[in-house]
């Protein structure tokens, strides 16, 4: 047998152990690719048929409802095949009735309070009420407990409701509320928030 003195290249050898010239190392990490894969694809995967499912859903119903549409106006216009001659067209439908407003009484007492605490919000409002028709109208600060959480008008009493609520309306709205349970200075009262 033939047998060398062990020298540098040998040591070298041993060290890095060569697998040969046609082979190539082992890669290090082999779970790595694994573990991106179903970190980063999956879902970007999942993401991608979840859209597309909802895509796919979605033009069925509105299909379906137009579908119902298209024939509900076809039967309307079909003609009619029996021997019973077509109804005649429908008169010209009378102009609407619309509702008698009662009469406001403009001169009831009406206090705004700036529950906001925006600059000069009380006065303006209170104006704008004069601007309206309405003539005693005041405007303050709110000092009192607990502020609504939103503009809300407070009526005195049953008879003044129709106000509370033209007010509401023309303040841009609000709730209207009974103030029979509370003290009020004024009829009226309009807390702005």
């Amino acid at each position: 047998m033939n047998e060398y003195v062990e020298d540098e290249f040998d040591r070298l050898a041993k060290e890095r152990q060569s697998l040969g010239a046609h082979r190539q190392p082992k890669r290090g990490n082999p779970w790595l690719i694994a573990l991106v894969a179903v970190l980063v694809i999956g879902p970007l995967l999942g993401w991608g048929i979840g859209l597309w499912m909802a895509g796919e859903s979605r033009p069925h119903t509105q299909s379906s409802a137009s579908q119902t549409a298209v024939e509900e106006q076809a039967q309307e216009e079909k003609p009619q095949e029996s021997g019973e001659p077509a109804a005649a067209e429908p008169a010209a439908e009378a102009p609407a009735v619309e509702p008698v407003k009662p009469q406001l009484d403009m001169s009831i007492s009406v206090r705004v309070l700036n529950g906001r605490g925006e600059q000069g919000l009380a006065n303006q409002i209170a104006e704008l009420l004069q601007g309206e028709g309405y003539s005693d109208v005041t405007g303050g600060d709110y000092t009192g407990g607990g502020v609504p959480v939103d503009t809300t008008v407070y009526y005195s009493s049953e008879e003044f409701k129709d106000e509370a609520e033209d007010i509401a309306q023309k303040i841009g709205g609000g709730e209207v509320k009974d103030g029979a349970d509370i003290s009020m200075s004024s009829q009226i009262v309009v807390v702005m928030r």
